[in-house]
């Protein structure tokens, strides 16, 4: 048979061996549903053939016929298909009639190497998932998706993160949009789903406790479906009422003031409030980094020359300077947990001993001096304080004590080019680098050992890890951007140390943005700056916009670093409120504007933060409409909101009730 078929009949046709057959179906399964809404029993017709093989002539006809009639093929790529004959004589057909151009590959086993990154071939020293057939068939290195770490399993749920992450790897070039976009859909056909599995949750829930006496583990249990159920509808209603999914996802926060239902209220309350104004702008000529103290209470300005300027983060007002002895080309500025300020640049490190008390007195004890013979590029401290990493521009790193500012060990990451970028781990045994050369690397401190390596297409600007929040993100999540906007999320726990089985490599490409810098704030947010137009920050849960500032603020300067503090919950006093964020920018003038949001925050910041916004008390009419009739907001639940929940709850909610 020859030819393309005018209408295929099948969207996808996988090619497997017997041995990969359970991961082959639970493929198939998920492919036919991916992106569809929930009304629809499937997005599109997939082949599989789960009967034995023979070598019947009508089985081959049969085969060839479903290869004719198919637009895409999807090769299940492991040893065992790259063995297996009627795998081979599938790729043959394809190959002869359509190319590679609709090709997919997924690996579920073995290894796949390109020769390089100018190679013209598979490098079949190293790969054992592919067959020999399609030596010579790509012009360059094709993409696969990397199904391995679901493969290891018995099951394949559709929560499993590593199996999703693959389908949509797999999906979105047959879909014919990018992968992020994909997610967003199925993510909307899931609270979808939610709400309608929430719906009839609560329903078997009242059936059984109406014949069982309710105790207090079941109670928490009723409260948690529940406050789901709100969050989905409010999410379901936020595009085309901000107002109506506030009040919704406020429902659902006064019975759990966490989860799906305070993720609604936070996207809700930024719809309504917009973009916010500057706490405060100023202008520091010749300032090149920017940085808060531990608490945010105090910003530091860096310039060209070393000297530091310390300011009131909240305010803006001046509130001292640290000079250094002899001025020296200044590059990073960094505020560690022990209070610790760092300032790198040519010739090493100098660290100072910061208080953050009212009266702000200067650096406590004398200058400490890290001397390095090169550039110091970029800095970061560890989450503790203890020890502080620095980035050369001879593409080596140095890691600091820094209570004594001793080098305690040294390796080389790059012999082409200078790091731009560097983070600790949460706990600290693992560093990531970012270097000029687009490459960003993961360390085992232990050994520097690399851990895993991501290739981008310009310098690495940003490197940072997720750290805290009841995000539903991983804990090792790290966040890697380039200078021309590029965002990957990349999954690092993982990543196997070495010596150990091959690094497993879980990657999210977002759609551009940044350039500056991509930093997670309070483990719920995600937050972008780029040279130019407004920082934007979305939710980790799925990714989607949240809030954005800052369009056009600064000047109209390229904007050359982003500061981002978390206020403590013990700063009660305005003017900062406790549990918001302070976001600082610095453009290549010098002009410095300071926001505050609160938004990535836990319920109780966005509660503080919704006063203004959420003024319309929910009415009889949508009570019934929305609301569960057996939830009560006047009787006592498991896990109680703050108080600035409770004050919003009893204003906006509570006098609807008879």
């Amino acid at each position: 048979m020859s030819g393309e078929p005018a209408a295929p009949g099948y969207r996808a046709f996988i090619s497997y061996s017997r041995r990969d057959g359970a991961v082959a179906a639970a493929l198939a399964a998920k492919l036919a549903r991916v992106g569809s809404p929930w009304y629809r029993v499937r997005a599109m017709r997939v082949f599989l053939d789960k009967n034995s093989l023979s070598t019947a002539p009508s089985l081959e006809k049969t085969l060839d016929e479903a290869l004719a009639d198919s637009e895409w093929l999807v090769l299940l790529a492991s040893p065992h298909s790259a063995a297996s004959e009627w795998v081979g004589e599938e790729l043959d057909w394809w190959l002869e009639h359509r190319g590679t151009s609709k090709l997919v590959i997924a690996c579920v086993g073995g290894e796949i190497a390109w020769q390089g990154m100018a190679g013209t071939d598979f490098d079949w020293r190293v790969t054992t998932a592919l067959s020999r057939r399609l030596s010579g068939h790509f012009a360059a290195q094709p993409i696969w998706a990397d199904l391995r770490p679901a493969a290891r399993h018995r099951w394949w749920p559709t929560w499993n993160a590593a199996f999703q992450d693959g389908v949509l790897n797999v999906a979105a070039p047959i879909c014919g949009v990018s992968k992020d976009v994909l997610w967003n859909k199925e993510r909307v056909e899931w609270r979808t789903r939610l709400a309608f599995a929430g719906m009839a949750a609560i329903t078997m829930a009242a059936l059984f406790w109406g014949l069982t006496r309710t105790d207090s583990v079941s109670m928490d249990r009723k409260e948690n479906i529940a406050s789901i159920q709100l969050g989905a509808k409010a999410f379901s209603v936020l595009p085309r009422d901000a107002m109506l999914a506030a009040q919704i996802a406020l429902v659902g926060v006064a019975l759990r003031p966490s989860g799906i239902a305070a993720s609604a209220l936070r996207s809700a309350v930024a719809r309504l409030a917009g973009e916010v104004a500057p706490r405060f702008e100023g202008a520091s000529p010749g300032a090149v980094d920017i940085a808060f103290s531990p608490r945010a209470t105090r910003l530091a300005v860096l310039s060209r020359d070393g000297v530091v300027a310390v300011l009131d983060a909240a305010t803006g007002r001046p509130l001292g300077t640290i000079t250094v002895p002899a001025p020296f080309e200044a590059r990073a500025l960094v505020w560690g947990a022990g209070g610790t300020l760092a300032v790198g640049g040519a010739g090493g490190v100098r660290l100072w001993q910061l208080g953050e008390d009212a009266a702000f007195t200067g650096a406590t004890g004398p200058e400490r001096v890290v001397a390095i013979d090169a550039r110091v590029t970029a800095l970061a401290f560890s989450a503790d304080g203890t020890q502080l990493a620095a980035g050369i521009g001879d593409g080596s790193v140095r890691i600091v004590a820094s209570a004594s500012g001793e080098v305690s060990r040294s390796f080389v990451v790059s012999r082409a080019a200078g790091l731009r970028a560097i983070a600790f781990s949460n706990d600290g045994t693992r560093l990531a680098t970012g270097a000029d050369d687009g490459e960003a690397v993961l360390w085992q401190l232990a050994d520097a050992a690399p851990v895993l390596r991501v290739r981008m297409a310009g310098p690495i600007v940003s490197v940072d890890f997720n750290r805290e929040g009841d995000s539903t993100l991983a804990k090792h999540v790290l966040a890697f951007a380039d200078a021309g906007g590029a965002l990957r999320v990349v999954d690092a726990d993982t990543a196997a140390p070495a010596p150990g089985p091959a690094p497993v490599l879980r990657a999210i490409d977002l759609k551009p943005g940044g350039g500056v810098s991509a930093r997670f704030v309070q483990g719920r947010c995600l937050v972008r700056a780029g040279a130019a137009g407004p920082v934007t920050a979305e939710a980790t849960l799925g990714f989607e916009p949240l809030f954005g500032f800052g369009r056009g603020a600064a000047g109209a300067a390229p904007r050359v670093a982003m500061a981002i503090g978390n206020v403590s919950a013990a700063v009660r006093a305005e003017p900062a409120r406790p549990g918001s964020s302070l976001f600082a920018l610095l453009d290549a003038a010098g002009s410095i504007a300071v926001y505050e949001q609160p938004l990535c925050g836990d319920a109780e910041a966005v509660c503080r933060f919704a006063q203004p916004w959420l003024t319309a008390p929910l009415s009889a009419e949508v009570r019934a409409r929305w609301v569960p009739g057996e939830v009560d907001l006047r009787e006592p639940v498991t896990q109680p909101p703050g108080p600035a929940c409770r004050a919003l709850i009893d204003r906006l909610l509570i006098p609807t009730r008879g």
